[in-house]
């Protein structure tokens, strides 16, 4: 088993952490600054977002948008497209 307290891992505004990678899934942390966005994108695998800390907006490809705070947790299937926007850091 793994675990991280991803509260307690290092991570820099525009510097990712990969903390876990394997065939078919990986871990990425990072620190989205209020204002800033993923813009549109998708993954090729299934897609998880755990917010951590702050207040983001995610909006998939084709309208639907849902705030989320820490401890809220979001779920792509591969290959859909969505933005995550950091509504406070």
């Amino acid at each position: 088993m793994k675990s991280w307290d991803l509260r307690e891992v290092e991570v820099e505004p525009h510097e990712p952490q990969i903390v876990s990678s394997d065939g078919d899934a990986r871990v990425v942390v990072l620190q989205l600054p209020a204002g800033e966005e993923l813009q549109e994108h998708e993954v090729h695998e299934r897609a998880r977002i755990v917010v951590v800390d702050g207040e983001v907006e995610v909006a998939r490809s084709g309208g639907e948008n849902v705030r989320g705070e820490g401890g809220h947790l979001f779920e792509f299937a591969p290959g859909e497209r969505h933005t995550v926007a950091a509504r406070s850091d």
